[in-house]
């Protein structure tokens, strides 16, 4: 009784406290523009001494205008010297303030990158990225006059740290608000702290050891990622890993099959105890088969899933619902490597509103000439499409993130927007420019016209001499099929054709060659998850790979092609 009040404060806690942000946050968002103007002048005032500072003139600037004038849109190429010499243990380069941390990126559009982030940046990440969503879960229920069920959530996030040349630590976004809540870890979540601390995740089977412990509570209510496709990849690998996992739990082992290096497993197996009840309970539903929800049958107080879900995320959001239904879920907000940008308001909402003390806000209309002057927040117009532009608090000015934002409505004078995808994901051979979505919505409709079920799917531009270019699209099944390629390939030409327009035209002028289809081996998605893990990337962060753009992961995924 005493473990179920504390779960149940912590959660109530964590409630009052994102409620307590949304109460802060809303009178910035009631006028933001004096405290966007605010944020300015002290970021150039403040950082006028250092050496970026001096070369762009900051103590002289005093307006956007100005700000726009002297200071050159930027990416990550223009930092990294500086970043190195950050690391070497420089100081007073982009910024005057101590940096604390740096963030490890995913490397979705090439290599991993470092990002500086300062003390500040910490604290949004940790009120308003973790708070607010618990804020939001409170006032759901309260406004069903309901009482918030204790958060016994299911973490499926990897905490790992390594250390830097100037002592600094180097982690990924989603493990900052964990690194400072570990003393706190066992009042919300089921997993073992040496799951969610782990010291050599890359020798470790982390999905079995994840769900060894969450299938044996029946009363975890939450299950929370930093990026829906991990919860969805999770459940693929229990619907086929199922039986050694229902069998440990029946005898209180690890199967020496799992791979788990030893002193880890034997500190998971003090954990373990003979549980031939449960273990009935969950082989009774698993082979009843996954085609009705398996998630709410195997944990009867689930809820609600937490993880960000926009953009490319929501065809795996629409895949996790084959395994937990419609349930409720916490869009965790707009968030990058570089900055929280944006908090939900609400549960189920897709969409974020801005806040205008966390970073400075810019905006490139999509499609915009080159040379066209960014936009400030009160000149967005709701249903349009924009490239966001940021200056953070650690130093990164005018930087170009390549996130494309979507304005749905306005809370108060603030915008609220939807993440829908990184502008330099597209694929553009022939000058078609092919979004995530056009292709999310040509693969699922071209494998249902040809009764293919599948995990996931990757694509390449292929532009080889003497040949027209053509795309290449690399699908993973859910089963052994014996699909019609060429019917495959048929269909998803036309769902392209129908999807971009600007496909259409070149297929029809022979400039672009008619769409190719490969079958990948099952499990090849989590093996290549499982490779970065053993190079030491932590995976918290690892997006759906969907564009074949560097050497290495081309190099990957032509290798597990069956057919």
């Amino acid at each position: 009784m005493g473990s179920q009040f504390l779960w149940q404060k912590t959660s109530q806690f964590g409630g009052f406290l994102g409620n307590l942000v949304f109460n802060i946050s809303s009178r910035y968002t009631a006028d933001p523009m004096p405290n966007q103007q605010q944020l300015l002048e002290s970021l150039m005032q403040k950082n006028a001494e250092t050496e970026y500072g001096k070369k762009y003139g900051f103590k002289d600037i005093k307006t956007f205008d100005e700000y726009r004038e002297r200071v050159p849109l930027s990416d990550y190429d223009d930092y990294e010297p500086y970043v190195d010499r950050m690391i070497a243990g420089e100081q007073n380069l982009i910024t005057y303030k101590k940096i604390n941390k740096y963030i490890q990126t995913s490397g979705s559009a090439g290599r991993p990158k470092l990002i500086p982030l300062c003390g500040k940046a910490i604290w949004n990440f940790q009120i308003m990225g973790f708070c607010a969503p618990l804020g939001s879960t409170l006032n759901y229920y309260k406004n069903r006059n309901e009482q918030m069920p204790g958060q016994h959530s299911f973490l499926t996030i990897e905490v790992v740290n390594r250390d830097l040349p100037n002592g600094n630590t180097a982690s990924c976004l989603s493990a900052i608000p964990f690194n400072l809540l570990r003393p706190i870890a066992q009042f919300f979540s089921v997993t073992p702290k040496a799951i969610l601390y782990p010291e050599q995740p890359e020798n470790t089977d982390m999905n079995y050891v994840k769900l060894r412990f969450a299938l044996e509570n029946s009363n975890v209510t939450a299950l929370t990622a930093a990026l829906v496709t991990y919860l969805e990849s999770m459940f693929e690998y229990l619907e086929k890993n199922w039986q050694v996992l229902v069998e440990d739990i029946e005898k209180g082992t690890i199967s020496e099959s799992v791979r788990c290096p030893e002193e880890l497993r034997k500190k998971l197996l003090k954990k373990c105890k003979p549980n031939p009840e449960r273990a009935a309970e969950l082989r009774a539903e698993f082979e009843k088969g996954f085609d009705t929800p398996i998630g709410p049958r195997i944990w009867p107080h689930l809820a609600w899933t937490s993880a960000m879900r926009s953009g490319a995320l929501a065809l795996y959001a629409e895949k996790l619902k084959y395994y937990c239904g419609d349930l409720p879920f916490n869009n965790t907000g707009y968030a990058a490597s570089e900055s929280l940008m944006a908090m939900p308001l609400e549960m189920s909402a897709l969409d974020a509103v801005l806040l205008p003390k966390s970073c400075l806000f810019e905006f490139l209309p999509v499609d915009a000439p080159a040379g066209t002057k960014t936009l400030l927040m009160d000149e967005l117009e709701v249903g349009k499409d924009y490239e966001v532009i940021i200056t953070n608090l650690a130093g990164l000015y005018r930087y170009r993130m390549y996130d494309v934002v979507r304005v749905t409505g306005f809370y108060q004078k603030t915008p609220k927007v939807e993440f829908l995808y990184r502008s330099n994901l597209v694929l553009n051979i022939t000058g078609e420019k092919t979004t995530q979505q056009m292709l999310d919505w040509a693969v699922e409709r071209a494998c249902k016209e040809v009764g293919l079920s599948y995990s996931r799917f990757c694509v390449r531009g292929v532009m080889q001499q003497g040949t027209a270019p053509y795309y290449d699209v690399l699908i993973e099944p859910l089963n052994e099929t014996n699909a019609d390629l060429s019917a495959l390939a048929l269909a998803l030409d036309d769902a392209l054709r129908q999807s971009n327009l600007y496909i259409d035209v070149r297929r029809r002028e022979d400039v672009l060659a008619p769409t190719q289809v490969h079958l990948l081996h099952k499990g090849t998605f989590d093996a290549y998850t499982d490779s970065l893990r053993q190079q030491g990337v932590n995976v918290n962060q690892v997006k759906p790979v969907t564009i074949l753009n560097t050497d290495e992961r081309l190099e990957f995924f032509l290798a597990h092609i069956a057919h």
